[in-house]
């Protein structure tokens, strides 16, 4: 038993049985089901059972956590089943709508007059990058995303490893959006980048609130148990950069610096 949201057994040494415990409606259930999930991931357990047993429902979040579970475990070879699925579970999963769920706009044919656009960047000590501005918004987060991809590319990083640098910038971004302007549209947020050969450096600059960082470890299954989702976000950047500092307040607003070394 992980907590009291999950359970987990082993129906063999290679084969994990996560049953999910909790209401479907229960914030905490989500990370709890994605701690268990990591916890045996990361013991090199790719095979899972799914027991929605304990389920009346399956919200649509839910059922994204469940395809991107059995996104993880193929990528590797491994396989995701899902059992017990009756009654209302089996028809929220086949009626599930992406469309519905995803947030999805017309473009007009021509930019908009603030459409961001990547600029030379020059810091007051004269270091030059490159540098996005984007609004407060998490609809265009993936702008950003694009931006530090791009890059990463033409540096030789593999496909895995951009993988992980568009995670963090990704939760980087909409830290500022959800915390430091509280999803305030009017706000924007500035992503620079200064590559080397050596490393890709990107700044995820705001003037909007601070935080306290610590270096702390984050405890996956402790705030999962204490359903705590707060610092999920700083976690997943760190555990997917090599290095990771904060400054608050500087000249340039607060600066959250991440660096991955080629």
């Amino acid at each position: 038993m992980l907590n009291d949201l999950v359970q987990i057994t082993y129906d063999r040494p290679d084969l994990v049985r996560l049953t999910p415990l909790g209401s479907a409606h229960d914030i905490s259930l989500i990370p709890g089901i994605l701690a268990a999930f990591d916890q045996q991931y990361r013991n090199r357990i790719r095979t899972f059972i799914i027991d929605l047993s304990h389920l009346d429902e399956l919200p649509p979040s839910l059922v994204v956590l469940l395809l991107e579970l059995t996104a993880r475990a193929r990528r590797h070879g491994g396989e995701v089943t899902l059992v017990n699925l009756f009654g209302r579970t089996r028809e929220d999963l086949t009626g599930f709508d992406p469309l519905g769920y995803l947030h999805i706009v017309e473009e007009a044919a021509e930019p908009e007059p603030d459409q961001p656009e990547a600029l030379p960047h020059e810091n007051a000590n004269g270091r030059t990058g490159e540098s996005l501005s984007i609004p407060s918004r998490p609809d265009v987060v993936y702008k950003a995303c694009d931006f530090v991809v791009q890059i990463g590319r033409r540096l030789g990083f593999s496909e895995n490893e951009v993988n992980k640098i568009k995670l963090a910038v990704y939760e980087a971004c909409l830290n500022v959006v959800e915390h430091a302007y509280h999803s305030d549209p009017t706000k924007k947020l500035t992503v620079v980048v200064y590559s080397s050969p050596q490393q890709i450096e990107i700044q995820v600059i705001d003037q909007g609130d601070g935080f306290e960082a610590t270096d702390d470890d984050f405890d996956v299954m402790a705030a999962a148990a204490a359903r705590q989702t707060g610092g999920m976000g700083l976690h997943i950047i760190r555990r997917s950069m090599d290095a990771v500092s904060y400054q608050r307040n500087t000249p340039e607003g607060n600066k959250l610096i991440m660096i991955k070394r080629c």
